[in-house]
């Protein structure tokens, strides 16, 4: 799934990668996301590079925080995808 030794970075293939959950249903809105750790974890990454991940799509308005809670998919974050087609 991921290129090791592409061109482009590491935590923009694994964005990309939960934009696509989004886009297919995997992730619905408002569902709560993976952690930092888990994302690390699954990826065999370093949790600096998961949080960069985080912060892209919290940039991007694809996900919110909830104090003391986690990170969620924002409910209409479909409109902030630049390559989703309806």
């Amino acid at each position: 799934m991921l290129d090791m030794t592409g061109s482009k970075p590491i935590y923009i293939q694994i964005a990309e990668w939960i934009e696509a959950d989004i886009i297919d249903g995997t992730l619905a809105s408002d569902e709560k996301v993976y952690s930092h750790y888990q994302l690390a974890e699954t990826f065999n990454l370093n949790p600096a590079t998961s949080g960069q991940v985080w912060t892209l799509l919290y940039e991007a308005e694809i996900i919110t925080t909830r104090l003391g809670l986690c990170m969620f998919v924002t409910p209409y974050c479909l409109n902030k995808l630049p390559w989703y087609q309806q």
